[in-house]
């Protein structure tokens, strides 16, 4: 080698030397200056590490990439000092360049506390210019280094010259030695492999040239096979005499050679012309496990016969391959996986990849429905403090338009003139205050329901995945492109067992009470109103008239609901009653004509149920006649009783046991007094002023309302508690605290 080649050569390596010492020293110093930059922090409300920049306050989750395989240092509470003191800098340095763009004039007189931020602000500039002046005398001092180690090394070679001649001499002898020895080896190499060549030329080993695919897959020429392939043939190129590559590589059990047909495409389940027999078949006869795995694994078909009615298994005299193709016949099951085609590994994979999206998905569900939880309830309750809803306390909600309170509302309901209005105000006030709940009950529930439905696992665990995978036969992920699978004729519906019912429906009985009660209320309201329009109380006779017409609109409702031990005939026989009923003025003089009951045929205690209504009753100072008559004959009165409609102004219905007073000629018949009077079961109303009535029906109507709602906002009350400690996300600190 020539001397200025060497010479070059040197000065390239020293160069070079130069070049990695810079480098290495310029990485040194990079990381120092990071490292004062850069601080690792902890953040306790995620639980990740972020790196922190002092000098800008940026922060990052990812590590910085100038530190290189370093990391920056640990710094947790001087970090947040360190970037307090660099916002101070900062601010102060923005403060300085306001100042220097303010003309003086407009300046303002300085006060203490300003002389002493200025005093601030020049001293921390000051400790920034010194900073920078220390890096830069750095910077200055490795310049110098790197200089004076550059003049040492000329100053030793120039003392030392004779040395350092003699020494690259040396060097390029043996540069010059090593060289011979490697070309040396190489041709010792070279003459090898020629000899080689020739001799497997002459045996008729080697045909590069001229052996086909199938000849390089039984000799297990895996190169030539490559080359083939590569080439365009075919992996299933068959010869007249029925045999394809994949055949011969299973015979010769060449297993690398049966892998590189298979991934191109080579059909494993290709049957031979003549025998009918496949490759699996002809490797099992084989004592070649890795060849059988493969072609396990491929989807060979195990069950299979050949022209002479014989499967796979009969052909097996290996042990191992008896156990792996028994194993193969089974379920699949994470020890077999091994043997069964690749689509279950991919669809094992492709479950698993699934299962952890959906875990992930259902721990951010999870989060996120907790969080809402804790939110919905933190505002359910403060509503629920603020508006003191409680069906004791009864404030109402405040609306934008109105600021009264429940109970105030209901007081106010009371004070109004007409019935229709006190009930309207006090529905309306009732109304809004159960809405109002329900709406709150409405949203803690839904937010119990997002939490119940992120509570249970919402993806595949280890068991889902093998049992899902055990129920597919060995060849169910086999697809053919020409046969598409049926498309389903219908769609197919499934019916919900079971539909969610809000807890603010309530329960049936008490809905019903309090839809009927409503409606009752609404009734007699509407019937007063329309009473209270056209007709008014005549105070003369007691009863309410028509204002119209001055038509009297009181009513008498009696029923003669039965009769006991009513008398006998002088010939101890019994009688065929029937009871007739006839209004009398306060005169005595009949005011109507008689209206009568069915008879009843020797009966001693009769039972009619008759009701008679009498209408238009001109006073309360009337009376009813009632008689019991003998249908015989000759009709024939058997008693009679007046009553006075004056003892029933409560306007009530009076169950009553009337005794029937003897007539005369019963008197003289008998002789005496009877033992057992006889009686007459009836009931009577007499409704003299129906708006007296209704109001009586409305105030018990409203009683009831008020208990129902009372059990009703009870009912809220409870399912509240119950939805509220369904979203305490915290039940073991609350109780702790």
């Amino acid at each position: 080698m020539p001397l200025n080649a060497l010479v070059d050569d040197t000065h390239a390596a020293a160069i070079r030397i130069q070049k990695l010492y810079r480098s290495h020293v310029a990485r040194q110093v990079m990381a120092r200056l990071a490292s004062s930059v850069y601080r690792k922090c902890y953040d306790a409300s995620t639980g990740l590490y972020y790196y922190c920049n002092l000098k800008t306050g940026e922060t990052a989750w990812e590590r910085p990439k100038i530190f290189g395989n370093v990391d920056a240092p640990y710094f947790e509470d001087a970090s947040m000092a360190a970037v307090g003191d660099d916002e101070s800098l900062a601010s102060s340095a923005a403060k300085d360049d306001a100042r220097h763009d303010i003309p003086a004039e407009a300046m303002p007189t300085n006060t203490a506390e300003e002389s002493s931020s200025n005093q601030h602000a020049s001293s921390t500039y000051q400790v920034d210019k010194e900073k920078k002046a220390r890096i830069e005398e750095a910077r200055e001092v490795g310049r110098k280094l790197i200089q004076v180690q550059a003049q040492a090394k000329l100053d030793l070679e120039r003392q030392n010259r004779k040395q350092v001649r003699r020494g690259r001499k040396n060097w390029e002898k043996r540069v010059l030695m090593e060289q011979e020895e490697a070309r040396a080896a190489r041709l010792r190499a070279i003459e090898l492999q020629n000899k080689q060549t020739i001799e497997d030329l002459m045996a008729g080993k080697n045909k590069p040239q001229l052996e086909s695919i199938r000849e390089a897959c039984m000799r297990g020429n895996l190169d030539r096979v490559v080359a083939l392939l590569d080439e365009g043939w075919s992996s299933n190129a068959e010869s007249a005499m029925g045999l394809t590559p994949l055949f011969a590589a299973c015979i010769g059990g060449h297993v690398d050679i049966v892998t590189l047909l298979l991934q191109h495409k080579a059909d494993v389940n290709h049957r031979h012309v003549i025998t009918q027999r496949t490759a699996y078949m002809e490797a099992c006869q084989r004592p070649h496990v890795p060849v059988v795995r493969e072609l396990l694994r491929y989807g060979a078909r195990l069950h299979w016969t050949d022209k002479q009615g014989r499967v796979a298994k009969d052909g097996i005299t290996s042990k191992r391959v008896l156990a792996m193709h028994s194993l193969a016949c089974g379920l699949w099951t994470p020890d077999s996986s091994s043997v069964f085609p690749n689509p279950f590994r991919a669809a094992t994979l492709a479950l698993a990849f699934v299962a952890k999206c959906q875990r992930r998905a259902n721990d951010v569900a999870k989060a996120e429905a907790r969080k809402h939880a804790a939110t919905v309830r933190v505002d359910v309750q403060k509503q629920l403090i603020q508006a003191k809803v409680t069906y004791v306390v009864c404030a109402r909600v405040p609306q934008p338009d109105d600021d009264g309170r429940y109970d105030h509302e209901i007081k106010q309901s009371q004070l109004q003139a007409s019935v229709a209005a006190r009930r309207d105000m006090a529905a309306a006030a009732d109304t809004r205050f159960d809405a109002t709940r329900e709406h709150w009950l409405h949203q803690a529930e839904a937010a119990a329901l997002v939490l119940r439905r992120s509570a249970p696992p919402a993806w595949f665990d280890k068991h889902t995945l093998l049992r899902i995978l055990a129920f597919c036969p060995r060849h169910w992920f086999d697809t053919r492109e020409q046969m598409p699978p049926p498309a389903r004729s219908r769609p197919c519906l499934i019916a919900p067992t079971r539909v969610w019912q809000s807890s603010s429906t309530l329960p049936l009985d008490l809905n019903v009470q309090l839809t009927q009660n409503a409606t009752d209320i609404h009734r007699m309201v509407s019937e007063m109103g329309e009473i209270d329009a056209h007709e008014t109380i005549d105070v003369a006779t007691g009863v309410s008239v028509r204002v119209a017409t001055g038509e009297s609109q009181a009513q008498v409702e009696l029923t003669v609901v039965e009769g006991d031990c009513l008398p006998k005939r002088p010939n101890r026989s019994l009688i065929n009653p029937f009871v007739r009923v006839r209004l009398h003025g306060d005169d005595g003089h009949a005011l109507r004509e008689f209206e009568a009951t069915e008879p009843r045929f020797e009966e001693e205690s009769p039972t009619w149920d008759h009701r008679f209504v009498v209408d238009h009753v001109p006073s309360i100072r009337c009376e009813l006649c009632v008689q019991l008559v003998d249908l015989g004959t000759k009709p024939e009165m058997a008693g009679e009783i007046r009553i006075k409609l004056r003892q029933y102004v409560d306007q009530k219905e009076h169950d009553e046991w009337h005794v029937l007073p003897q007539t005369l000629k019963q008197t003289l018949v008998e002789g005496k007094s009877r033992a057992v009077p006889a009686r007459l079961h009836l009931l009577v109303r007499f409704t003299h002023a129906k708006s007296l009535v209704l109001a009586r029906d409305i105030a018990k109507q409203t009683k009831d309302r008020a208990r129902l709602l009372t059990q009703q906002r009870a009912y809220i009350q409870t399912q509240l508690a119950r939805v509220l400690a369904l979203l305490d996300v915290n039940p073991a600190k609350k109780k702790a605290k």
